[in-house]
């Protein structure tokens, strides 16, 4: 299996030493690219928050297409800690269910 960080932050590089394979990138584009290298493959997929968002509309057309996709593990980078992803898995349970959940914070 396959582990793979998508990032732009240096800190994340230290992953190295746990085996993932490091894909620094600069350009979201970029990031795009790395991801799609992993497409069809079983493999892990470590990637920023911030790059996940820019590229998560593109990368549901691709995945839409794929038998087996990898497994996604969003991150924060160390920039900016917090994250917003408790947000978005309570919208997608919302939509799941089809009613709007009752979510005290």
């Amino acid at each position: 299996m396959l582990l793979k960080v998508i990032c732009r932050d240096e800190v994340l590089e230290a992953l190295r030493y746990l085996g993932f394979k490091i894909a620094l990138v600069k350009t979201e584009s970029e990031a795009l690219k790395e991801f799609l290298e992993e497409l069809g493959k079983e493999s892990i997929i470590v990637i920023e928050e911030e790059l996940f968002d820019k590229i998560k509309d593109k990368l549901r057309i691709y995945l839409a297409e794929v038998k087996y996709p990898p497994y996604i593990v969003i991150i924060p980078n160390s920039k900016k800690p917090t994250t917003h992803r408790l947000k978005d898995l309570y919208e997608l349970m919302s939509k799941a269910v089809g009613v709007k959940l009752k979510w005290s914070k």
